[in-house]
């Protein structure tokens, strides 16, 4: 199930400010699996995108590039 299929016109914007306007992170935890850390409601919304099967990592390294 796509948690995001309710939001097919508005996708692209709730994504951007889901990762521009929070300080969580990602961590390696000891599964070896990457986990977000930081504010709660921040790392639900990660969460939120992990469980949509969204590649996140990839962005959040954007997110540092500049």
């Amino acid at each position: 199930m796509n948690v995001l299929k309710d939001y097919e016109g508005h996708k692209t914007i709730l994504i951007e400010n889901i990762f521009y306007n929070n300080q969580a992170y990602m961590e390696i935890n000891d599964d070896s699996q990457y986990e977000p850390k930081g504010n709660g409601t921040e790392v639900g919304l990660l969460k939120w995108l992990l469980n949509a099967n969204y590649a996140i990592t990839r962005n959040m390294q954007d997110r540092y590039k500049y």
